[in-house]
């Protein structure tokens, strides 16, 4: 899986504090023939990319803050 957290926290980045809600973008986002253009490499990018933000970890008194992505992933 991409996520390597069982449990998650939300509200995410996004404002999102339901699964369902989450799970449209996914569906939106990953399920567009456009999005991954039939390349697997593509597809994993953009689950590397999203999932830490749709799902971000359960914070921990002893982790920093997430990063969120930088430009050049996303390039």
């Amino acid at each position: 899986g991409v996520l390597p957290q069982i449990r998650y926290s939300l509200p995410n980045s996004f404002g999102h504090s339901e699964r369902w809600q989450i799970a449209q973008v996914l569906n939106t986002i990953l399920g567009s023939p456009t999005a991954t253009s039939n390349n697997p490499f593509c597809n994993r990018s953009l689950r590397l990319l999203i999932c830490p933000l749709l799902f971000p970890p359960c914070p921990t008194r002893y982790e920093p803050a997430p990063i969120i992505p930088c430009q050049p992933f996303c390039r």
